[in-house]
């Protein structure tokens, strides 16, 4: 699931999607995200915009 909101909005949208994420481990056994891909459910949003931030 995702999220959308605009800043003080009380409205926000909330999105199916699948996540898949690939995590590596580093040299200092701290786990790191490298890669993350979202599916979204649908092929049209109802949504204006969408703007992803990690």
């Amino acid at each position: 699931m995702m999220t959308r909101s605009r800043f003080s909005d009380e409205h926000v949208d909330v999105i199916s999607c699948e996540r898949r994420d690939v995590i590596r481990r580093e040299d200092s056994g701290e786990l790191k995200l490298a890669r993350r891909e979202a599916l979204l459910d649908q092929s049209v949003l109802g949504t204006p915009n969408l703007a992803v931030f990690l």
